[in-house]
């Protein structure tokens, strides 16, 4: 059942509609993220004699924090924001004192357990900012890299996409954009943080443990970080990557990968996700950094008539009809 903490005017005024905006609206998503990151920076301490304002912690540095004890069978919240001043904990979520959900989520990274709805959806939005932080490091590293290697085009022993042209070079409208991205130069720590992620994101998605949330809880919120956040983006890179010898080096990446877009296709309320043309980013800050209407003109878009690529679940089958179609190498 869910807790009786969600029963608050603050949860309430979260959510500006029950139906989220089209894909393609992007100042209508853009303003339901901003409504919410209002809310994560003015967090008072939960003690009446108190009373202190709790500064947003750094994304990085909370989820580090969090992870080192969330364990065992009374694990930390990720919601839980320590009072500098008194010392206690207050769940940025509810507002109240963190409780312990009946049931947690265990994981290869840490033990997940939810205060409350909102304060799962604190959890979504940090992690998705540390997501963020990180795909905008990688792409800076690999923009570096291709600029170096500019103008050669290797062979690669891939099929599909990257058999024997640019693999980031399409023919029609419908098809991902030119993206810098090099699937076998990846650095094995941002990997392996990118398959911790994959990992958690996975256990706060609504559908793992619909036990506690509401059914009647709009998405909104969640449909807008996941389409403002560069992950999916990142998701869509990776299951266009057609080559059986990288994606066997980087199994784990891609098992925890596939495992959150099964969570994510299982809910009926947001599967739509998967099939939904997408904005194309050219340039974005991050999600943290546009929960500030300040930042807006960071995030560039496609200024075509329509600024929407092919959907995830597109981009997979065009890859999976490649390597169904490719001719057995010779030395197979």
């Amino acid at each position: 059942m869910p807790s009786s903490k969600d029963d608050t005017g603050y949860v309430q005024s979260l959510s500006m509609n029950n139906k989220p905006p089209a894909p393609e609206d992007i100042e209508g998503n853009l303003r339901i993220l901003r409504n919410v990151y209002s809310h994560y920076k003015t967090p008072r301490c939960r003690e009446p004699t108190c009373r202190a304002s709790l500064p947003l912690p750094n994304v990085k540095d909370h989820i580090k924090t969090w992870i080192a004890n969330a364990r065992g069978s009374t694990p930390s919240q990720i919601s839980g924001i320590q009072c500098l001043r008194c010392r206690k904990f207050t769940c940025i979520g509810c507002r109240k004192k963190p409780s312990l959900n009946r049931s947690s989520i265990s994981t290869d990274v840490a033990v997940v357990n939810h205060c409350c709805n909102q304060g799962r959806l604190f959890g979504t939005w940090v992690l998705l900012c540390r997501f963020d932080e990180v795909e905008l490091q990688l792409q800076q590293k690999s923009a570096l890299n291709a600029a170096k290697n500019a103008g050669r085009v290797k062979e690669d022993s891939g099929t599909g996409y990257t058999r024997g042209h640019n693999p980031f070079l399409y023919k029609s409208a419908d098809d991902p954009p030119a993206e810098i991205i090099n699937f076998r130069q990846q650095d094995e720590l941002t990997d392996r943080l990118m398959t911790q992620l994959f990992q958690l994101l996975t256990a706060f998605l609504p559908s793992v443990d619909s036990g506690s949330y509401s059914k009647t809880q709009s998405h909104a919120e969640l449909w807008s970080f996941f389409r403002i956040s560069l992950l999916l983006g990142r998701v869509t890179e990776l299951v266009r990557n057609d080559s059986i010898t990288d994606m066997t080096k980087r199994s784990q990446l891609y098992r925890s990968m596939l495992a959150f877009v099964t969570a994510i296709a299982k809910d009926p309320a947001f599967v739509q996700l998967l099939i939904e043309k997408r904005v194309e980013k050219k340039a974005s800050p991050g999600l943290q950094a546009l929960g500030e209407e300040r930042n807006t003109k960071a995030l560039v878009l496609n200024a075509s008539s329509t600024g929407l690529i092919a959907s995830l679940f597109t981009c997979a089958n065009k890859t999976y009809q490649c390597v169904l179609q490719a001719p057995l190498s010779s030395n197979s």
